[in-house]
């Protein structure tokens, strides 16, 4: 299944990129690692100011390894890119995998449950920002191994340490590694509940996480240290600094109705084509865009007809309503909840994009709702009315499962990363002429060497060779 699982990841990630081309828009920069190679080391770098910054690249040190793997293999920074993709999108898959397989034992329900933690409109809507899809993997893997330890079945410390290996990447949006870290410390009341092993589960998995701790925190130090002491840094030379007040956020919230948060369809950028291009225009249409309901309706379908597992979906339900109240921000309605959480919590402010923080908590939720209620109408049986019956049930399940398949279509066949615009183009290839300046200013025998590039009015900017986007 495994192999399968990589055998799939491959093939899917041949048709996003095309071969020395960078998947480059937005807030997705060229995967140009260069500078980083030469920093990483420091805690002061050439970026946030005339004068640099306080930064830690450290974290980046899993980009500076792959982009040595694909040079050793006769590639470059854009086959880097790829594997970076590749290995995120599988790890999230594993985690959607391993927290589905906990509860079903269909084969091909948990790849299912794997591809739509991977492929799914949350990730859809939130690309090309991809942390939150790493974030979707470790709190899969985290959550599977607590609920394995609250069983009772043995799990290595080394096993829940490996699990948090992304974090080092993850830290790049502290927000996210945040709503890691809150998920983690509630997992000893989270992971007992979900699997009905009341105080001795607390227990169990309490006293795992904490002889995990340890470790997990020698494993870590090479980054933490760093992060801590740059962040430090930037807040006493004011060269980092972070909007606290939500309500200049609030145009973010415009699309977070309660309806759209359930379909993972918040994103203020959904679903216009300039954004999103023919997967906006195709999913967007009404006589489509209704099949979105199909994975929460998985709630409630497993509620009805999984009734070995009905306390654990009502549990699943509750946590998706609470995020769903978290996600929607200051939309209405009960907006006055949110405002107070923003105004009374400390650090609620980290979630002034709501959804994509906490998203991949009901996203995952969802998933094992959707493989158990297919798992329960491919088993469920009773005597009277069995032509109707099967009828129906064979409707319901065929829909249950291709619905929200459909939403992973763009990114499955890779269409997400062709939509071409005048003057934007999703995939560009670096003009020579950029290599050699740089080169040509490396290679100046002169030290303290600066480089002045004219002033932008946004910090996206246009290019002729088609790139629009981020100036970092």
């Amino acid at each position: 299944m495994a192999s399968a699982a990589v055998l799939v990841f491959t093939l899917v990630f041949a048709t996003w990129f095309r071969a020395g081309w960078f998947y480059a828009t937005g807030d997705l920069g060229l995967f140009l690692r260069r500078g980083a190679f030469q920093e990483w080391r420091s805690s002061w770098t050439h970026e946030n100011s005339g004068a640099g910054g306080a930064a830690y690249t450290i974290v980046r040190l899993p980009e500076l390894a792959l982009v040595r793997l694909a040079r050793s293999l006769g590639g470059g920074e854009p086959l880097a890119e790829r594997f970076l993709f590749s290995s995120m999108f599988a790890f999230a898959a594993a985690g959607g995998a391993a927290l589905v397989r906990r509860f079903c034992h269909h084969g091909t329900l948990i790849v299912g449950g794997g591809f739509l933690a991977a492929f799914n409109l949350l990730a859809l809507t939130g690309l090309p920002n991809y942390l939150p899809i790493l974030v979707v993997g470790v709190i899969g893997l985290l959550t599977a191994r607590a609920i394995d330890v609250a069983r009772g079945t043995p799990v290595r410390i080394t096993g829940l340490v490996a699990c948090t290996l992304p974090m080092s990447y993850v830290s790049l949006n502290p927000p996210l590694m945040a709503v890691v870290a809150v998920w983690t410390a509630m997992l000893p009341v989270i992971a007992p509940a979900l699997t009905a092993t009341g105080r001795p589960g607390r227990w169990r998995t309490l006293k795992a996480l904490a002889a995990a701790a340890p470790a997990a925190l020698a494993v870590h130090l090479w980054w933490v240290v760093p992060q801590v002491l740059a962040i430090g840094r930037a807040r006493a030379t004011d060269t980092i600094g972070a909007q606290t007040d939500v309500a200049a956020w609030a145009w973010t919230h415009k699309n977070n109705s309660l309806a759209n948060v359930m379909t993972l369809r918040s994103a203020w950028t959904w679903p216009d084509p300039a954004s999103h291009g023919l997967a906006a225009t195709v999913l967007g249409r009404p006589s489509v865009a209704w099949l979105a309901w199909l994975l929460p309706a998985g709630i409630g379908i497993a509620a009805l007809f999984a009734t070995a597992h009905r306390r654990l979906v009502h549990l699943l339900s509750i946590g998706c309503v609470a995020c769903w109240i978290v996600g929607k921000g200051l939309h209405e309605p009960a907006s006055f909840i949110n405002a107070a959480l923003y105004n009374h919590v400390p650090g609620f402010w980290l979630l002034r994009e709501p959804m994509s923080k906490v998203g991949a908590v009901p996203l995952l939720a969802m998933v094992v709702c959707w493989a158990i209620a297919l798992e329960a109408l491919m088993a469920h049986t009773r005597p009277r009315y069995e032509v109707l019956r099967h009828t129906a049930r064979s409707a319901m399940t065929a829909l249950l499962c291709v619905g929200p398949l459909l939403f992973a279509w763009p990114m499955a066949s890779g269409q997400v990363t062709k939509d071409d615009q005048p003057g934007r183009h999703e995939q560009v290839q670096l003009p020579a002429g950029w290599t050699e300046l740089a080169d040509a200013v490396n290679d100046a025998p002169t030290s303290g060497k600066v480089l002045v590039l004219p002033l932008v009015d946004f910090y996206q900017i246009p290019t002729t060779w088609g790139f629009y986007g981020t100036d970092t």
